[in-house]
C-alpha cells in the first residue's frame, strides 16, 4: 500500500489537512482487499471443478485478519467510535456512513470522494434521486424493502432495522435509495450538488469476506462469531487453530485492559438475532454444511450492501462455485412477482443470462 501524501507531498505528512493528496489514500483500493476478493473468486472457480482451494481461502483469511488487525489491535482506535469492528456503537453511527459529507473514517477502507466546488459530481444521483434534474431511474423494490422487516429473511427485524432505515427514504415521488442521496438534509441548494461518496471497500465488507473464507476453511465457530455474535472472551484461545489470525483484542479482554466496545459480529452489532448457520458437519455433511452457510452469508450480504454494487458479484460467485444459477434466480426473481415477468426472468437467468455478454475482443490487439 502507498501513502500518497508521503510520496507526492512529503512536506505535509504531519499536516494532512493541507495536502492536495489527502483524499488519494481514501480512493485507492488497498492490496489486501483486492487480493482477498480475488482469492475468493479463485477459490470459487476451483470449487466448481472440485479442485482443492484451501490455499486461496487461507490466503484470503490471512490477508483480511491482518488488515483488520491494524486497527483492532491498536488501542488508539478502540474508543467511542472503534475502527473496523462491528460493535455496540455501530447502530448509532450507521446513518453517518451515508449522511456525512466525507466517508466515515471508522468504516472506510476505500471510497470515491466528490467535491462539487472542484466540478466533481456523483452522477449516480441522477439514477436514484427524484428531485430535478435527476431522472429517478432506479428505486427500491417492494420486496427489497420488505426484506428488512421480514423475520424469516432477517431474524429479529420485525419493526424494521437500522440498515433499511438508512437505505431508503420516502420522497415526494415515492421511495428512493438514500445511500446515494443523503437521507437527512441536503448539503447544497440542489440535491445533485451533494458531495455523495461511493464506498469501494467498507470495513464490514472485510468482515463479510472473512466469514466466507472461514466457512470454506471449516472454521465454523469463528465464521459464526464474525457474522453473528462477535468474538467472546470465553470462546477465544490463542492456542486454538480455530482462532488463528484473531487476537484477544477482538474481545472485551484486550491487551491494554478492558475493551469498552468489543466485537459483536455483523448482526449482533445491530441488535439483530443470529442468522441460522451450521457450526458442525454432523447434520448435513461437509459439502452441504458449507453451502448452507454460504447462502446464509449471501443473504446477509444482500441486506448489508444493498445498492452498493457488491451484492450481485457475490451472488454470481456463489452460483459459479456450486454450478447452480438458481442461487441467483431465487433471489432476483421475487421482485418481479405480479408483473408477469417472473417466469421469463428466471428462464433467462437459468440459461446463463446472469452475465452481460460483452465482446472483449481478446487477442485482437
Amino acid at each position: 500500500n502507498i501513502d500518497w501524501i508521503s510520496w507526492l507531498d512529503p512536506d505535509n505528512v504531519t499536516n494532512i489537512a493541507n495536502s492536495n493528496y489527502r483524499k488519494w489514500n481514501f480512493m485507492i483500493p488497498p492490496y489486501e482487499g483486492l487480493f482477498a476478493e480475488m482469492c475468493l473468486w479463485k477459490g470459487a472457480a476451483l470449487d466448481a471443478q472440485h479442485i482443492d482451494a484451501t490455499t486461496y481461502y487461507s490466503k484470503a483469511s490471512s490477508l483480511l485478519l491482518s488488515a483488520l488487525g491494524t486497527y483492532i489491535n491498536n488501542s488508539d482506535y478502540s474508543g467511542n467510535s472503534p475502527y473496523w469492528l462491528p460493535c455496540a456503537t455501530t447502530p448509532g453511527h450507521y446513518r453517518t456512513f451515508w449522511d456525512n459529507t466525507q466517508p466515515y473514517p471508522a468504516e472506510t477502507v476505500a471510497a470515491l470522494i466528490y467535491d462539487y466546488t472542484n466540478n466533481q459530481t456523483n452522477t449516480l444521483l441522477k439514477h436514484f434521486s427524484a428531485e430535478s434534474p435527476n431522472k429517478y431511474l432506479l428505486k427500491p423494490s417492494t420486496i427489497g424493502m420488505a426484506r428488512f422487516e421480514d423475520n424469516t429473511f432477517d431474524p429479529g427485524s420485525a419493526d424494521g432495522e437500522t440498515r433499511g432505515k438508512c437505505l431508503f427514504s420516502l420522497g415526494s415521488k415515492g421511495y428512493y435509495i438514500s445511500k446515494f442521496r443523503p437521507a437527512g438534509s441536503t448539503v447544497r441548494v440542489y440535491p445533485y450538488q451533494d458531495d455523495v461518496h461511493i464506498y469501494i471497500y467498507r470495513a464490514t465488507q472485510y468482515h463479510m469476506m472473512l466469514a466466507e473464507a472461514l466457512n470454506h476453511l471449516q472454521r465454523f465457530k469463528a465464521m459464526n462469531a464474525v457474522l453473528n455474535s462477535g468474538v467472546k472472551t470465553a470462546d477465544y484461545s490463542d492456542t486454538d487453530p480455530e482462532w488463528e489470525g484473531f487476537t484477544k483484542n477482538w474481545t472485551s479482554s484486550a491487551d491494554w485492559g478492558t475493551r469498552k466496545y468489543p466485537s459483536m459480529g455483523i448482526r449482533g452489532a445491530l441488535g439483530l438475532n443470529a442468522r441460522p448457520v451450521k457450526t458442525s458437519i454432523i447434520e448435513l455433511g461437509k459439502d452441504s454444511t458449507i453451502r448452507y452457510n454460504d447462502e446464509a452469508i449471501l443473504d446477509e450480504t444482500m441486506l448489508e450492501f444493498a445498492c452498493e454494487g457488491k451484492v450481485y458479484p457475490a451472488m454470481n460467485r456463489m452460483a459459479m462455485r456450486y454450478n447452480d444459477l438458481s442461487i441467483v434466480a431465487d433471489r432476483v426473481c421475487p421482485k418481479y412477482e405480479g408483473t408477469g415477468k417472473e417466469s421469463s426472468v428466471r428462464s433467462k437467468i437459468m440459461a446463463g443470462g446472469n452475465w452481460v455478454p460483452y465482446t472483449l475482443g481478446i487477442g485482437k490487439w
